[in-house]
């Protein structure tokens, strides 16, 4: 693991565990991966937005992305996350610093 890698994973420990002491932590749900019979804790962030598309009669929609720690799950295209009574299915991921994973994701 490169030393910027493993900072960001130490970084992300510490400070998100701070977080939730102060009640702004990561939810944990239930990460079920592709073809799996089991599901494992995994600790996100699920983050809400909205996004404008198309170029002339433009629409407004709801845009959501999960940060997976890393530390807990490999996320994979087609694993299930449920948390609190949502289920999501990653499509793409979007980013990866090493210590969280981004995915745009659909409802399940």
């Amino acid at each position: 693991m490169p030393a910027s890698t493993a900072f960001a994973a130490r970084f992300d420990e510490r400070h998100h565990s701070r977080f939730a002491h102060r009640g702004m932590g990561a939810g944990t749900g239930q990460y079920t991966a592709p073809g799996a019979d089991t599901s494992t804790d995994a600790r996100v962030y699920i983050n809400r937005s909205q996004s404008t598309v198309g170029e002339y009669q433009q629409q407004v929609v709801d845009v959501v992305t999960i940060e997976y720690f890393l530390a807990d799950v490999v996320p994979a295209v087609d694993g299930v996350l449920v948390l609190d009574g949502e289920t999501w299915i990653n499509d793409s991921e979007t980013n990866n610093d090493g210590s969280l994973s981004t995915w745009a994701v659909r409802r399940g």
